[in-house]
């Protein structure tokens, strides 16, 4: 072994990664010191799961034989600065009242929206 210092004179330590899983969610990190003075090596496994993104829909309202309004989507959970612009296909909310639907509540449904993220 050489006597390799980093740049503050700790000796120099070597990472390494190996994918476990095609998309790269999961790696098997190594660690090895270079140093005449030190010996030693480390090894773990890194999961990074996906973070939970939650999409709920906003409750509107309108007047009796007035349309319905635009459905509004507030989402939580997002990161590194994503939006809702991220999605590859966001969820859409859609509800059973129409125009001319009785007064009453309507349930507003949220289906589908995808990402592999």
């Amino acid at each position: 072994m050489s006597d390799e210092k980093d740049s503050d004179g700790h000796p120099r330590v070597i990472l390494s990664h190996e994918d476990l899983l095609d998309d790269s969610r999961i790696l098997r990190i190594n660690a090895t010191v270079i140093d005449d003075n030190y010996q030693g090596s480390a090894s773990g496994t890194l999961v990074i799961a996906k973070a939970l993104l939650n999409a709920v829909v906003d409750d509107k309202g309108r007047v009796q034989g007035a349309a319905n309004p635009a459905f509004t989507i507030t989402y939580t959970g997002f990161v590194n600065g994503e939006t809702a612009a991220v999605p590859d296909t966001p969820p859409t909310a859609s509800t059973m009242a129409i125009a001319n639907s009785p007064a009453g509540t309507y349930p507003i449904a949220l289906a589908g929206g995808t990402d592999p993220n």
